[in-house]
């Protein structure tokens, strides 16, 4: 039986989930935005990931997904990816540019 994205791992099963993880660097959402992976991990590297690349792209162009399927491999926090929208970089660099010559 294949186990869902989000069902926990043994232990055996981690080392491969994370390879696949690594190969895991994009998606495309329903409107068909494209999203690029920046970060995936957990614990208080996520929360300054997090506010850092808010910050840089502005936070309508970030989306945190939480995966329960690496509970066994970091028991005492939960695993994230960050996404950050494509064009994001290119959007808020024109939109600062934009209010420069304002």
């Amino acid at each position: 039986m294949k186990k869902s994205n989000n069902e926990e791992k043994t232990e055996e099963e981690i080392p491969e989930a994370i390879r696949k993880e690594q190969l895991l660097t994009e998606k495309v959402d329903e409107k068909g935005l494209v999203w690029e992976k920046k970060y995936f991990g957990g614990g208080p590297h996520f929360e300054r990931w997090l506010r850092e690349y808010e910050e840089l792209y502005g936070e309508e162009n970030i989306k945190v997904e939480k995966l329960d399927s690496f509970e066994c491999y970091q028991k005492e926090s939960e695993m994230y990816r960050i996404w950050v929208r494509k064009s994001a970089e290119t959007t808020k660099k024109l939109d600062e540019l934009y209010q420069a010559e304002k």
